[in-house]
């Protein structure tokens, strides 16, 4: 990925009253702007909608003097747009056809004329190595936009013009940028600054008195990789993330009390690009997938058993009931026998991260790829039922972007691997319907009873008997419950670390109650109890963030609760789509994930539970 420079240059103006009519065209354009002080001529301005001409058009004419935009997109197009006396007078695009084809008369606006930027010139003599500039072969040279704009500035005279509004929020301290001490940002940063940090403030004292409580017990962010449930006793089996640079392997290790001693190794450690631990149900064996690769070992001698291969990616790893093999999702469902590791069967079935087995027999719930919930028996191979939650005519303008962007991306990236492949996609992978609900998780009651569905808006619950006879392509659940807070309609929510922005992303089995815990997008743990339906608060976690998994000990005393600040992204992606650009511009709360380990007794004891 290459780099994405711009800037609004302007000249001649008073700097004095240019702060208040920056102030005002930021709240007609909804945006903020970062202005550098006024540097051989030239005051340079950065806007928080980089790349939008849009903005320097309105600078134009709200300023009343000469405008030059400039800007290097994807580090492949290098671009400018010069405004005056109330017009557009040139521009340059060194690549009109990057995004598609432009007509010829397109092409000829946009091939710049150098002669009509003479008065911007430090001299008439430079109008030559202007031309040369413009008109440069890029062939052999990779950094050819960046060079046309660097050059192009040193020729004007330009300061700092390989930046950006993002680079530079994102680097204040940047030592190549000139006289950066001197940049105001506007509107005034300070005020939210304060509110935020006050927030903050307010969300710790919170968790420190549930910690004083003893409801509280653990407490770590980054969290670890998913951690899951030890069927021996009240412990989580978990590993690290890969974020230690070039860390080649990492152990695996149970979180169980008491806490302060720390977790306590297993005397099996995994490479560093792991996906997570997966327990069988006696938790005798575990396997730990790759991209391409699964690896089981015999926890109680610490011997790897067998290595698989699989066709990248991998996507979701299960254990059979009976121990004597595996199912890996992916590109399609591959059954694995164990202990020899061999491949015994093959389903042309995609398989996403969301995957459920049933507890009597060879069922298995999957999500396809285009959200599209498939019932398929492990031992014939075969789809015994299709279905999805909600129906195509659900969906509002922007879900149905969304999802056509996500799933284009996902076809594009089968079919590149088809071509290398040298083999052609299967119609299936690309005629699913597109869907109003798209599961993040699946559980079954432990009864098999149940089948609970976790969607980016509510939770499902369906009676699997009659699931499986219905011949319904929607077919209605036996309970649906949706989260009180407005679910967000951000099209491009796909690109958060979760695709489940608000809803029901996180499901755990609660047998003493006989009901299901709802990990919420809106921060609140809750329970749905599978005789009535009825759904109460357990929990309403500090900060709101997004609940992305929760798991019970095997014993029921405690729970383990992974979230994620989603505060400082879902800023940004409303900045983007119209929301709060000065939310976004305060960069504090990186968004992070943490573990969080609970009393659950106690929790269930609170007032309001």
């Amino acid at each position: 990925m290459g780099e994405f420079f711009d800037a609004i240059y302007t000249r001649r103006i008073d700097t004095e009253t240019l702060p208040q009519q920056l102030g005002d065209a930021a709240r007609e354009l909804n945006c903020c702007f970062l202005m550098a002080p006024e540097i051989d001529g030239w005051t340079a301005i950065y806007s928080s909608r980089g790349q939008d001409g849009k903005v320097a058009k309105a600078l134009h004419r709200r300023l009343q003097t000469e405008v030059l935009f400039t800007l290097v997109h994807d580090g492949d197009i290098f671009c400018y747009e010069y405004h005056r006396d109330g017009k557009l007078v040139d521009e340059y695009n060194s690549r009109p056809d990057y995004f598609g084809k432009v007509s010829a008369q397109k092409r000829r606006e946009q091939a710049g004329r150098p002669e009509l930027l003479m008065p911007l010139l430090q001299a008439p003599s430079d109008l030559a190595e202007l031309e040369s500039i413009l008109h440069s072969d890029p062939r052999g040279d990779p950094f050819h936009a960046n060079s046309q704009l660097v050059q192009f500035g040193e020729l004007l005279g330009l300061p700092n013009c390989a930046t950006s509004y993002d680079y530079l929020m994102g680097d204040e301290e940047d030592e190549a940028i000139e006289r950066r001490e001197e940049f105001v940002h506007i509107p005034d940063l300070e005020p939210e600054k304060a509110a935020r940090s006050s927030a903050r403030h307010s969300r710790r004292a919170e968790i420190d008195r549930m910690r004083a409580e003893g409801v509280l017990l653990f407490e770590q962010s980054p969290s670890p990789l998913a951690p899951v449930a030890d069927p021996a006793g009240n412990g989580f089996v978990t590993i690290d993330r890969d974020m230690m640079f070039r860390a080649t392997e990492r152990p695996i290790y149970r979180i169980a009390p008491p806490f302060e001693a720390g977790p306590k190794p297993l005397g099996v450690v995994a490479a560093a690009d792991n996906r997570g631990v997966v327990l069988s149900p006696s938790g005798r064996l575990l396997a730990v997938s790759r991209q391409e690769q699964i690896d089981v070992w015999d926890r109680e001698t610490g011997i790897r058993v067998v290595t698989m291969g699989s066709e990248p990616p991998i996507h979701a790893v299960q254990f059979l009931a009976n121990e004597k093999g595996l199912v890996v999702g992916g590109r399609r469902l591959e059954v694995f026998s164990l202990p020899d590791g061999k491949l015994a069967r093959t389903i042309e079935v995609s398989a996403g991260h969301a995957m459920a087995q049933h507890p009597a027999g060879s069922l298995l719930v999957v999500l396809s790829s285009r959200a599209t919930v498939q019932v398929v028996d492990l031992d014939t191979g075969q789809v015994v039922r299709r279905f999805f939650l909600d129906s195509q005519r659900d969906l509002g303008f922007m879900e149905k972007m969304q999802m056509a962007l996500v799933t284009a991306a996902m076809g594009k990236a089968r079919r590149d691997a088809n071509r290398k492949l040298g083999r052609a996609a299967s119609a299936e992978e690309f005629e699913e319907p597109l869907t109003a609900e798209d599961p993040a998780a699946f559980l079954f009651s432990a009864d098999g009873q149940y089948l609970i569905c976790g969607t980016r808006k509510s939770a499902w619950v369906f009676r699997w008997r009659t699931l499986l006879v219905s011949g319904v392509e929607a077919p209605p659940p036996l309970f649906r419950y949706r989260t009180e807070s407005k679910a967000s309609e951000m099209p491009m929510a796909f690109l958060m670390p979760t695709n489940f922005p608000a809803g029901v992303g996180a499901l755990a089995y609660d047998a003493e109650a006989n009901g299901v815990l709802l990990g919420c997008g809106d921060g609140v743990l809750r329970r749905m109890d599978l005789a009535s339906g009825a759904v109460s608060t357990v929990l309403t976690v500090p900060g709101g963030n997004l609940i992305q998994r929760i798991t019970l000990s095997a014993d029921g005393s405690l729970l383990c609760m992974v979230d994620i600040s989603m505060h400082d992204m879902q800023n940004q992606m409303a900045a983007m789509l119209g929301g709060s650009p000065l939310a976004a511009a305060v960069r504090e709360d990186t968004p992070g994930d943490r573990i969080m380990i609970w009393d659950y007794r106690k929790l269930q004891g609170r007032p309001g539970n």
